[in-house]
């Protein structure tokens, strides 16, 4: 069983490998249907324990859900340099978020360049 901040961190790496797979596929795609299945149980299972998931990305500095992660991994800087270089600074997953939601939050922020 994974740990939160574990989870936590396998569903940034999710979205960062989801964030590729969605630039170089079609939606249908094997890859993209295997990692948004992915990325949606562990959702999932952080939604079992809180409602939104709250990520702050700034270049120097990392925050979920208000606790700052100390050293953060090679895919949270991605996941961080992504939304920066489209002018956001924070993004908030909710309960209830849908495979679709998430391939259509994609396919916005790949159009904001």
């Amino acid at each position: 069983m994974e740990t939160c901040s574990s989870l936590i961190e396998n569903v940034l790496s999710d979205l960062t490998v989801l964030k590729k797979n969605i630039s170089i596929y079609p939606p249908a795609h094997p890859s993209v249907r295997m990692c948004i299945a992915q990325l949606f149980t562990r959702l999932k299972t952080l939604f079992a324990d809180m409602e939104v998931i709250k990520i702050f990305a700034a270049q120097s500095c990392f925050i979920i859900n208000g606790k700052k992660i100390e050293k953060p991994t090679r895919h949270m800087i991605d996941f961080a340099t992504f939304l920066n270089q489209r002018g956001i600074a924070s993004v908030s997953f909710c309960a209830g978020v849908t495979e679709q939601d998430l391939l259509r939050f994609y396919r916005c922020m790949l159009e904001l360049r």
